[in-house]
């Protein structure tokens, strides 16, 4: 979404800053949802046709810095 989302300001074509926080965490949310939906939720439902089916969500504390700009809104 950095390089591709309206909600993220770039300077010389990287990203620097948000310059529309929710827009971002709106579709920053979005996204999360459909890629657990179709990448996680239906291919498990398909294949606990056969067993126990079980999926594992890792998180990490903080955004990267990424070229010097920083996109953690809590500024991990």
């Amino acid at each position: 979404m950095l390089f591709t989302d309206d909600a993220v300001t770039r300077l010389f074509g990287f990203p620097r800053w948000l310059s529309d926080e929710r827009r971002y965490e709106l579709m920053a949310d979005y996204q999360s949802r459909m890629w657990k939906a179709t990448g996680v939720d239906e291919p498990a439902q398909a294949m606990s046709r056969w067993g126990d089916v079980f999926a594992y969500r890792f998180d990490w504390d903080e955004q990267p810095r990424v070229l010097f700009a920083d996109f953690d809104p809590e500024g991990g």
